[in-house]
């Protein structure tokens, strides 16, 4: 993990024997990650996280996406829960950098992280990216699509692009 800070308090440290990042106190605080990413493909984000009392808020960015969360009482600095935060987009295998920055503190600190991972995503996912939505499904056979749309608000809907894709056997 690279730890770019601003907060003297800001970085690793050990909770309880475990590994933790701690102390964001400003918004210049923040945490990247290069990773090898085996696959293209989305995978949903999890963070195992503590906060006492009301949290802030916070961005993960990977790339053009970004994942607006915020932190959930989880009854203690100690007492970390594991939450997933959202779904990301790999588009191509190899070298990617994933961050985490503050975008509101609560209380004496962003969070505590005990850990984040990206998991292949097995059951249908959304993925924002800027105002880009992208709805994935595990693979089956289609006979046809048919898009419901139940509500809305404002004057109109537009669908500008349907792509349904797949390999031919």
């Amino acid at each position: 993990a690279k730890v770019s800070k601003k907060s003297e308090k800001f970085g690793p440290t050990k909770e309880n024997g475990r590994d933790i990042l701690s102390g964001w106190a400003a918004p210049e605080d923040f945490v990247s990650w290069e990773f090898d990413a085996p696959a293209t493909g989305a995978y949903e984000v999890w963070m195992q996280l503590a906060h006492a009392g009301e949290g802030g808020k916070y961005n993960l960015e990977f790339g053009k996406q970004i994942i607006t969360g915020a932190v959930p009482n989880t009854g203690g600095w100690d007492k970390p829960v594991l939450e997933k935060v959202g779904t990301i987009l790999v588009e191509a295998p190899g070298r990617q950098t994933l961050a985490l920055k503050p975008v509101e503190i609560k209380g004496d600190g962003l969070l505590n992280l005990y850990g984040i991972t990206l998991k292949p995503a097995v059951a249908g996912s959304v993925i924002v990216a800027n105002n880009d939505w992208e709805f994935r499904f595990p693979a089956r056979q289609l006979r046809y699509a048919r898009f419901v749309c139940r509500e809305y608000l404002g004057e109109a809907l537009a669908i500008n692009n349907v792509e349904i894709g797949g390999v031919r056997p």
